[in-house]
Formats: C-alpha cells, structure tokens, sequence
C-alpha cells in the first residue's frame, strides 16, 4: 500500500508542459508504429477512417487480429501468420458500428514494412496486414518492402543496433533505409529528404507535454513537500521496486520459455521484447508515472520550426512506440532517434509520440499500446480508452 501511495506522489510531482494548439491540417493527418505500435496505429487508421489519410506499418498485425484475446495476439498474430484468417477480420470491419465507415479508406496511402529476420513478429504477419488493406484501398496505394535483411526493429539509414539483429532494445537498427522518409514520402509525396547525419532537426522544438488531460489521470498540479535530493531519493527506490517486478516478469518468461521449447506453444513475449532470455531492467528511461489508461503522463511533441506559430497549417503525423519503447523504458530514443524529427522539420510535419506504460495487472508488463484488450474491450474501436485518448489529442492539436 505504501509503495502505491508513494508511486501515485511521485507521478504527480512535477507538470509537463499542457498540449499547445497548433491550427493543423485537418485533412492531412497520418499515423504509424513499430509492432505493437503498429497494431495500434492500424486500429487508429480503421477506427478514424474519415480523419487519417495515410498510415505506415513496421512489423505488426491486421486490424483485430488478437480479436481480444492475449493467445491469438501471441499466436496467430505473431508466430503463426497462418491462422490469420483474413476474411474474418475483414468482415468484422465492415460490421463494427464504432468505426467510421470502411469506404473512407479508399484513397489512403499504406505504407508496410517486414524483415526478413523479424522471429518476433513474422513477416507473413505484416502479409496478411497489406492483404486486409486490399479489401479497402486501391493496390497503387499501397506500398510494401519485404526484401530487407532486418530484425524486429524500426529500420533507420545509420542509427541502432546491426540491421540483421534479430531483437534487441531499443528496437531501432542502422539498416542503410531511412525508413521514416520513405513511409511519410509515400503517404504525403514530395518530401525533401534529409542528407545523412543532418541535424536539421535542431531548429524545430522537442519537449514533453501533459498527456493527463487526455486520459483522466491525475495531473502533476503540485510538487511534493520535500526537497529535491528526497524526492530522487525516492525516485530511487521506486526504480528499485520496478526493477523488481521487471525480474519477476522475467522470470515468468523465462519459466514460459521452458515450457513453450517443451510443448511447441507460441514464445510468451509481446512485440518489441527480448525474446532472447532475460532483459533485466530498462535502460535509458525515465519514469513520469501513469495518467491512466496505462498511458505515461506525459507525451513527446516535435514542432518544426515552420509550425511553432497557431494557425499553420502544418501536417500532423502520430508515431506509436513499441513494447519496452515508452519513455519509461529508453526515454525519448524512439522519438529521437528513428529519423522522423529530420524529415518532419524539412516538410513542417508536426509529431506526436503518444506514451504508453507498463501495467503487470492487467497483463501488460512491456508498456505496449493496447490491440488484444487489456485496457478495455472497446480497444480496437472509438470508444477504446487509449483510441479515444489519442483522438482527443489530434483534435487539439488541429485546433
């Protein structure tokens, strides 16, 4: 109980910036993700149809693929593509009432990606994804890469592990492919592209700002009554106590390895982990507690330098993390570090980087983005908390 009190102080200490309003173009909003991500920012592109007008796709599964339960996402939706049955998922799209209608797909850009040495999400996964968008977007819309020697990671011209790595944190490896610049010149066209090892991104702004208002969490209105070297003190031991509980889930996995080498069962490991044995704690992050709905209290913003002023006009695309990607894990590598920051200065794209968290209970101890249903059952639709979340952020920022 004590260890709750406090971790629910702590997360309340300090505020975040609140979201600004930028005046972005309503009709010139896209998404993506990595895996986990992935799987998220194709529920966002089905569920919000009318309002997403593009979406890139590295190393995930269709839409209502786990179609709620955690063994399918585990299974079919990750080690074995071939119990996706694509004709169910398609037409529990065209018969879900909390979406926007199917038809307002057609038009939109599809950007896919899946290596050939992902053993964590199989590449007939993200297959059987571009077969779903088939059934919706036109086949010149849709542009797919399947002939890269790549692991379970978000490819990037220079930065990360070797590009063969099969999966390794931060998830991210230099694979000589600028990734993030082919996805978002596909969906928007035109772009400049940056030279390799630009720094370009310098001149546009990066900051946290307040995810809380969005998800019902509580707010860091007031810092804790003590000095700063006791609140790291116990900022410390909260890390400790995390560590903790990452052993614990570890050790779980590991027990779950023996048994599924055992039986042939699917590896017990969500997309963006280390299914290579034990991970100890994360590296590089920074924890801001949660805002609810297992998502951080705080978010990532990149505002272009071109886009700083309300009312500019400016392109709006959403990046999805992966599982063990959220700022609690690495910080803001993922943000940083996968090419998107270069590419939106040149082209005033405004980023966002929405933060998910971990959550043991409801079976979530990787910080992924919901697509089985641990949040709620609504997951994949509207009325989803973490959907919902994000929409709200989108709409501000449009504001």
């Amino acid at each position: 109980m004590l260890f709750l009190v406090l971790s629910a102080l702590v997360g309340v200490g300090l505020a975040a910036n609140p979201l600004e309003s930028l005046g972005a173009d309503g009709t010139q909003v896209s998404v993506s993700g990595l895996s986990a991500g992935a799987c998220f920012a194709t529920q966002y592109h089905v569920a919000y149809s009318a309002e997403v007008m593009g979406m890139g796709f590295v190393a995930g599964a269709p839409y209502w693929c786990a179609q709620g339960n955690l063994m399918t996402a585990l299974g079919a939706c990750m080690s074995s593509p071939s119990g996706i049955n694509v004709n169910t998922l398609v037409s529990h799209t065209n018969g879900e009432s909390n979406i926007d209608s199917p038809a307002n797909m057609q038009g939109d850009r599809i950007w896919l990606f899946g290596g050939t040495n992902d053993n964590t999400v199989k590449q007939g996964s993200v297959q059987k994804t571009e077969e779903y968008y088939r059934s919706f977007v036109s086949s010149s819309d849709i542009f797919s890469k399947y002939d890269m020697n790549a692991g379970h990671a978000f490819p990037t011209e220079n930065y990360g592990n070797p590009c063969s790595t099969a999966t390794q944190s931060p998830w991210i490896s230099s694979c000589n492919y600028h990734a993030a610049y082919e996805m978002l010149n596909h969906i928007y066209g035109g772009l400049v592209r940056p030279s390799s090892g630009s720094n370009v991104a310098s001149q546009g702004e990066f900051k946290t700002f307040d995810q809380t208002e969005f998800t019902g969490g509580s707010s860091g209105g007031f810092t804790l009554p003590f000095g700063k070297k006791k609140r790291n003190l116990m900022q410390s031991w909260l890390d400790m106590m995390s560590a903790g509980v990452d052993m614990y889930w570890d050790t779980v996995g590991a027990m779950t390895d023996f048994w599924t080498g055992a039986w042939g069962l699917p590896d017990f490991s969500l997309p963006g982990t280390d299914t290579g044995g034990s991970t100890g704690g994360s590296t590089g992050g920074t924890s801001s507690g949660s805002g609810g709905y297992s998502m951080d209290s705080e978010g990532y913003i990149f505002i272009p330098s071109g886009c700083k002023n309300q009312g500019s006009n400016c392109k709006l695309h959403v990046s999805f993390h992966g599982c063990k990607q959220g700022k609690n894990a690495v910080g803001d590598t993922y943000a940083r570090h996968t090419g998107f920051l270069e590419v939106a200065e040149l082209n005033n794209i405004i980023v966002l980087f929405p933060q998910a968290v971990p959550d043991a209970m409801k079976m979530n101890p990787n910080g992924c983005f919901d697509w089985w249903g641990y949040e709620d059952s609504n997951y994949a639709n509207k009325n989803g908390h973490q959907m919902s979340a994000v929409h709200a952020m989108v709409q501000h920022l449009l504001q």
